[in-house]
């Protein structure tokens, strides 16, 4: 059985809205951007519904029960999936705790497939260099975007 821990994570509250983070969801799946760091993003669709879930509010253990109500067969195995990928999430800081803990679950997609397939989190740092250009707040005569001066 799971320790304390993992069942306390359960019941936490996250936000998707982290400052200088922003997603977009492309054909099911996640593209997300954090503007801090520079990275990007690509989230499979499964990790898409765990990223819009948490984006409406769900708690992981109501995120669990939600995706086990449509994937029955893989109901056991949904809890450690999630609060991977949470973890992940987090650790790459895409979501913060928060103590609100209001969910709209009216918001979620509609469930599809047969099988969950575990979710997939792929970061890239090719675009980093692009990334932290700030081109809304560094425009001046010179035109953008350009570097900040150091």
């Amino acid at each position: 059985m799971f320790d304390s821990g993992f069942e306390m994570m359960q019941e936490q509250s996250y936000t998707t809205s982290v400052p200088d983070v922003v997603s977009e969801i492309f054909d099911g799946e996640a593209v997300i951007a954090n503007y801090h760091s520079g990275l990007y993003y690509s989230v499979s669709r499964s990790g898409s519904l765990i990223w819009q879930a948490l984006g409406s509010g769900l708690t992981p253990s109501q995120i669990v029960r939600w995706l086990s109500a449509h994937f029955k067969d893989q109901a056991g195995e949904l809890d450690a999936v999630v609060a991977d990928f949470i973890d992940r999430l987090s650790a790459e800081g895409l979501i913060l705790e928060t103590a609100d803990t209001t969910a709209d679950a009216t918001l979620l997609p509609v469930l599809e497939g047969a099988r969950f397939e575990p979710p997939a989190l792929e970061r890239f740092d090719d675009l980093q260099e692009l990334l932290l250009l700030d081109p809304v707040h560094d425009v001046d005569t010179t035109g953008w975007p350009r570097r900040p001066a150091e």
